[in-house]
């Protein structure tokens, strides 16, 4: 797990309260999406920005966040992107849905396995390679 926060880490900080541990990773996967965990957001705002677009759009929704953050913005909101909002926010709540079934995450799963079989070969053919075997 290395130095990545876990779930029962954050419980120890959490006083009592009841976690949910799906909604805890569903959010947590939100802000991987948003702020990577392979990227280094140092001595800037930009850790802070990606957090905040991943609770805004997390707690709001696609359809409600962009539709404030236009209002904010001065931007009128007019019927055809008020349409479009809504499609996506509907594609992205379907989307979520269909990847939260067993189906979808056995896919998930085999691809993580099978990429890694693939990373292992490719190893050993370098490390061969540099050694002169």
């Amino acid at each position: 797990m290395g130095t990545y926060p876990t779930f029962h880490h954050h419980r120890s900080f959490a006083r009592g309260l009841s976690w949910n541990e799906h909604a805890y990773e569903s959010f947590n996967q939100s802000v991987t999406w948003v702020a990577p965990k392979n990227k280094v957001y140092s001595l800037s705002n930009s850790l802070q920005n990606c957090i905040a677009l991943a609770v805004a759009l997390n707690g709001l929704g696609t359809r409600e966040f962009y539709t404030v953050f236009l209002g904010r913005l001065g931007i009128v909101v007019t019927s055809d992107v008020e349409n479009w909002l809504s499609q996506t926010s509907v594609a992205r709540d379907k989307q979520i849905a269909k990847a939260k079934t067993p189906k979808a995450k056995k896919r998930r799963v085999k691809r993580c396995h099978d990429n890694l079989l693939v990373k292992t070969v490719v190893a050993k053919r370098e490390r061969a390679l540099r050694e002169g075997n």
